[in-house]
């Protein structure tokens, strides 16, 4: 579009593309051009315009035609899609499976996609790294990540996804990855975002399925079930802590952590520094729990533990500090004592019991009494549905009504796929929809 001011009578404009001699538009009538570039590569148009009295004027601009998406078939490069690519890209995997001989770095804005989540597999087949994404607006998306080995650690290590500032992932399988410390075996997220995704049967130390950090991080509605944190004791032994995860500032949403284990066995030395102990999630550093559902996570210790009092080992949430609201935390055990003993929550031994409210768990008396908490201790008060795979509140479960508004639900779906209600906020990751009839 050319806007021209001064003596524009008689004016005709010419506009050309590139090194052409002759434009490909030319007129009185041309202040306006339609132009499709279609060819790879960078190119100039030229606005030339002549008015009555015999004054020109000209100027040109640069545009840049890219692709928008790359698509890679199994055994081709997938790093070499990448560094093609430009910020806003996205390189599209086919179905197939994918073998990494070491991690894969996104290492700008673009998105690494698969064509389906279970049909698009990125694996390290037990010897390499999984995915990183280093850039500030990079997304990994439809895909799993499967059978990666590492270290996970602050300074660089990744195992099977690394989410660093400004980050995402989204529908995406994370399982079966085994590291070596305690930062995430499954997902090490930093300032970024999970959504609706899976990790599952991931195998470290402590914050197995997820490590969580940075006020800006969040993990909304994701499943993270079945993983495993684990020592076989000794002077060196890292503690097995939080096989679900670990919120180290940041928000979890509208997820749920249920089945993940914590095990060791024969001596553990180096339990001097825990001050929060839990197999299901520990929250520290100002981490945020809401509307999540903590379930049936178990927590094993050793027959002896040194310099740390053994009941004080959780199944579900262990609280450092942070709050917890809206949470249905029920049915996790410690098993140290050699039997199954119920072990919802735990307060740090120098922290106050004010971060819990509207949450359903037991002791009640490890929560404030006047911040709306119920007690989980009577009855079922959640059930799983195995057909559906789903974790859901009971019929006349007490957590049907018991929670307070958040401002995200507005127009926001539970972890299933159902709208929140205003005037009826139920505490946990799911809707209460129970019509007094249940099928497994």
């Amino acid at each position: 579009t050319a806007t021209a001011t001064g003596d524009t009578e008689g004016t005709v404009y010419s506009w050309f593309l590139d090194d052409a001699e002759t434009p490909f538009a030319t007129g009185a009538d041309r202040q306006v051009v339609p132009l499709v570039l279609t060819e790879l590569g960078t190119h100039t148009v030229t606005l030339k315009a002549v008015n009555g009295a015999g004054l020109a004027d000209e100027f040109a601009q640069s545009y840049k035609v890219q692709r928008g998406t790359f698509v890679v078939n199994p055994g081709e490069s997938i790093a070499a899609a990448i560094a093609e690519a430009e910020p806003g890209a996205t390189v599209l995997l086919k179905a197939g499976v994918y073998t990494n001989a070491d991690v894969i770095v996104v290492d700008k804005a673009v998105a690494l996609r698969g064509e389906s989540r279970d049909g698009t597999v990125v694996t390290g087949t037990g010897k390499s790294r999984g995915v990183w994404l280093t850039a500030n607006g990079a997304v990994l998306a439809d895909l799993t990540v499967t059978d990666c080995i590492g270290t996970a650690d602050r300074d660089g290590g990744c195992v099977g996804v690394r989410l660093d500032s400004g980050a995402a992932m989204t529908n995406c399988v994370v399982r079966n990855c085994k590291g070596s410390n305690s930062f995430g075996a499954g997902v090490y997220c930093a300032n970024a975002k999970i959504y609706d995704s899976v990790i599952t049967n991931n195998f470290g130390g402590s914050g197995t399925g997820f490590y969580l950090t940075g006020g800006a991080a969040l993990m909304y509605r994701t499943l993270v079930r079945d993983n495993r944190s684990g020592s076989r004791g000794g002077a060196d032994a890292y503690r097995p802590l939080a096989a679900g995860g670990v919120c180290a500032a940041g928000e979890i949403r509208d997820s749920v952590i249920a089945c993940n284990v914590a095990e060791a066995s024969g001596f553990i030395a180096n339990w001097a520094n825990c001050t929060c102990c839990a197999s299901g999630v520990i929250v520290r550093e100002g981490g945020r729990l809401v509307n999540c559902t903590i379930v049936e996570n178990t927590h094993t210790t050793p027959a002896k533990t040194d310099d740390y009092d053994r009941d004080g080992l959780i199944g579900g949430v262990g609280r450092v500090d942070g709050t917890i609201v809206n949470c249905l935390i029920a049915e996790n055990y410690n098993t140290s004592t050699g039997g199954m003993v119920r072990a919802d929550i735990s307060v740090a031994k120098d922290s106050s019991k004010a971060g819990y409210s509207t949450t359903c768990a037991s002791p009640l008396e490890l929560m404030p009494a006047d911040a709306g908490n119920i007690s989980s201790a009577d009855g079922r008060v959640h059930r799983y549905s195995k057909r559906r795979d789903e974790y859901r509140l009971s019929h006349g479960s007490p957590c049907a009504g018991a929670g307070i508004w958040k401002t995200w639900m507005t127009g926001a779906l539970d972890i299933y796929g159902r709208a929140w209600n205003p005037d009826r906020v139920d505490i946990g990751a799911a809707v209460y929809d129970c019509k007094g009839l249940m099928l497994k």
